[in-house]
């Protein structure tokens, strides 16, 4: 295996620094690098939303799919398509509710996360603003 990392200035699209390493499959830091990819979290499908039925104020409930190697999840919600660069929450159950405004769309995420790394973001889901 060869290992290259390269350090770019990006605004001017610059080289600072290459290197390259050549690993031996029997290599100590190969094996636990290869052990730790796939101890990683996988994706976590598009979570489910509904609206409380009644009463002031009004909650969303976020539901979703256990992941396995999970130890938590990673809940992002918006009011636009645009996912916020920080989680709205960290949950360890597969469900939460938070309070939202009347008559307005939420947009959710979800990532998993564990002690060796964190997964790609799930589809959005959209809530249904008519309740």
């Amino acid at each position: 295996f060869r290992l290259r990392l390269r350090s770019l200035e990006i605004q001017s699209r610059k080289m600072i620094a290459s290197k390259s390493v050549n690993i031996s499959s029997k290599d100590a830091i190969l094996a636990r690098a290869l052990h730790q990819q796939s101890q990683l979290p996988g994706k976590p499908e598009m979570p489910t939303l509904s609206y409380s039925s009644s009463g002031n104020p009004r909650y969303l409930r976020i539901q979703w799919k256990k992941v396995p190697a999970a130890a938590a999840y990673y809940v992002y919600i918006a009011e636009s398509p645009n996912r916020p660069n920080n989680p709205t929450l960290t949950e360890k159950s597969t469900s939460c509710r938070v309070e939202v405004r009347e008559k307005r769309k939420q947009y959710v995420w979800l990532q998993t996360i564990n002690s060796y790394g964190i997964s790609s973001i799930s589809d959005m889901a959209i809530s249904n603003p008519n309740y």
